[in-house]
């Protein structure tokens, strides 16, 4: 009997993951969510907002919210360091549309086989979903940024006004400590 290989790269039967490590665990996030992996750059302070929200970045002269990944699971704060990453996702609402996520690194895209998506035992509504990944010995989570903190979004529509008030401006006035991306 065959086996499905679930690294198969058929476009009918594969779905691309992105790979990331956040502390010692590996987790995955559909691609078609991901606009682009970017180096970690100059993030403006904001005040008021959840307590995930690192900052925000200048993203081509608009603020985009950057959040740590490792509040959002629970972990605590990623440590800051020169090398870490943030990935630019597709967000489900009309005022902000991208949100980044701070990892401490992104592995590698795969095409995995829809054979390979299993329900979590141990879901939780973040992380309903994993993939079987040769040579793992569990699954790895899928993230569902719409509702890893249920109140995320209520948090950002909320805030949007300060977002907004804290707009970048895309002249050569970017502003102190931020970096355009």
């Amino acid at each position: 009997m065959n086996t499905p290989d679930p690294n198969t790269t058929d476009p009918l039967t594969t779905v691309p993951i992105l790979l990331m490590r956040v502390r010692n665990q590996c987790y995955g996030l559909r691609l078609d969510v991901v606009e682009e992996v970017a180096a970690l750059v100059a993030l403006e302070t904001v005040t008021e907002g959840p307590a995930a929200l690192r900052g925000l970045a200048n993203r081509h002269g608009l603020p985009l919210p950057v959040f740590d990944l490792g509040v959002l699971l629970g972990q605590g704060p990623l440590p800051p360091a020169l090398d870490q990453v943030f990935v630019v996702c597709h967000w489900s609402s009309r005022e902000i549309p991208l949100i980044g996520i701070i990892v401490d690194e992104v592995k590698q895209v795969m095409n995995v086989s829809q054979s390979a998506l299993v329900r979590l035992v141990r879901a939780t509504d973040a992380l309903t979903e994993g993939v079987n990944i040769g040579g793992l010995a569990s699954p790895v989570p899928l993230l569902e940024l719409a509702v890893l903190v249920p109140e995320l979004r209520l948090k950002l529509v909320t805030h949007s006004r300060t977002l907004a008030a804290l707009h970048l401006r895309s002249d050569d006035a970017v502003g102190p400590g931020v970096s355009p991306i």
